[in-house]
């Protein structure tokens, strides 16, 4: 029995290590802003909440997560494509055309440098 208990408990304590260490935890109810670009995120895990350059997006998905980034997507009606980056404690943001994406080789290629930063704003 106590041979049974070390290894569920150390599988356990690992679950519990990965599951604090996600990025989407990192940011889930975290708000992020730019008042010079009159912009904001508020974030609710999967889902976030944007306004950008003083557009309301509205609601963004999360379509990509790597080891410490998370993309967020949301195609308006005329073909725009809103990107939505999130590294450490910055949210990046962008608008682009798909064939700017594909041209660029897809989302995960994108650079952070081309985009507006929102710091995350402190409670």
């Amino acid at each position: 029995m106590k041979k049974l208990i070390k290894p569920f408990l150390t599988i356990f304590i690992l679950m519990s290590l990965i599951a604090c260490n996600n990025t989407l935890n990192k940011v889930k109810g975290k708000t992020y802003m730019n008042v010079e670009f009159q912009s904001a995120a508020i974030f609710k895990g999967k889902i976030a909440y944007i306004m950008a350059e003083g557009v309301d997006v509205g609601e963004v998905e999360l379509i990509a997560k790597k080891k410490n980034k998370l993309v967020y997507t949301k195609k308006d009606f005329y073909g725009y494509i809103y990107v939505f980056i999130v590294e450490k404690d910055t949210l990046y943001f962008t608008v682009l055309i798909k064939g700017q994406i594909a041209a660029i080789g897809g989302i995960d290629n994108i650079e952070t440098i081309d985009c507006i930063p929102l710091k995350l704003k402190k409670d």
